[in-house]
């Protein structure tokens, strides 16, 4: 009975990776992916918003990263004010709440 009950936790133990994966593939499923994609688009509106109205800046962002729930709930971006690659910007959403958790912007 002892070696059933080992036999079981070694399974799980194995399979978590596939379970935490989505599809067992190591990409995210096609639904999360179609959800992430939305995150993004959110944030990105978001944080256009908010670094114009609060710093007056136009910036576009080049990167997105939408944690895993299991992990943390939370999207960065990352991208520059328009026209000017070197002043940098990044802003952190909460994606369940959409607070505002950290944002980056070039010294004035």
């Amino acid at each position: 009975m002892a070696k059933n009950k080992k036999g079981n936790l070694v399974t799980f133990f194995l399979s978590l990776p596939l379970l935490l994966a989505g599809n067992g593939s190591g990409e995210p499923s096609d639904q999360s992916q179609v959800v992430n994609e939305e995150i993004k688009g959110k944030a990105e509106i978001l944080g256009k918003k908010h670094l114009a109205d609060s710093y007056k800046l136009d910036v576009v962002f080049t990167e997105a990263e939408v944690f895993p729930a299991f992990i943390n709930t939370m999207v960065n971006l990352k991208g520059h004010v328009v026209n000017d690659p070197e002043k940098k910007v990044a802003i952190m959403y909460n994606y369940q709440t959409w607070e505002l958790i950290e944002s980056i912007r070039p010294a004035e």
